[in-house]
């Protein structure tokens, strides 16, 4: 199965259609479509739970970690916002602080990220690419970048 985070509030913009053009890769796979604006993740708020028991004292994202542990790969799919990601995108990413504090033992996956953004601007796509990579690095995810710019000249 093939998992893709959508993070983008818009289904009809330049992410959308540079998700659809990676996605005509695996036609033949399952695909599932997750929201990060629909999933309206809590923000990890530090509160050391997780330290002592290995999970989340949330359990809004329990549904998503089951569906990206059993994919066969990731897909997130954002637009750069203010040199960086949606902030709903951000909250299921700091929630993955928990992977961190105890050092589980996953299988390595590969991912794909899609970035879109109305620039040609280096710096925020590097921002963007060094918070995935630690973010998930403890889950042993490599990413794969995909980079589409200057958007705001193809309106």
């Amino acid at each position: 199965m093939v998992l893709v985070l959508y993070s983008s509030p818009h289904s009809d913009g330049f992410t959308f259609k540079a998700l659809n053009i990676v996605l005509k890769f695996f036609e033949n796979s399952e695909i599932k479509i997750i929201s990060s604006y629909d999933l309206n993740a809590k923000p990890c708020v530090d509160c050391g739970y997780c330290k002592d028991t290995s999970i989340c004292k949330f359990y809004d994202l329990d549904e998503f970690y089951d569906l990206l542990f059993s994919s066969n790969l990731l897909i997130i799919a954002t637009p750069v916002y203010n040199f960086s990601i949606p902030s709903p995108l951000k909250s299921i990413i700091d929630r993955n602080q928990r992977f961190y504090n105890k050092k589980f033992n996953f299988k390595e996956k590969n991912a794909i990220l899609i970035v879109t953004s109305g620039k040609s601007d280096q710096l925020s796509l590097k921002i963007i690419k060094k918070q995935l990579f630690y973010s998930f690095k403890f889950i042993k995810i490599k990413f794969v970048f995909v980079t589409l710019t200057n958007t705001d000249k193809m309106v």
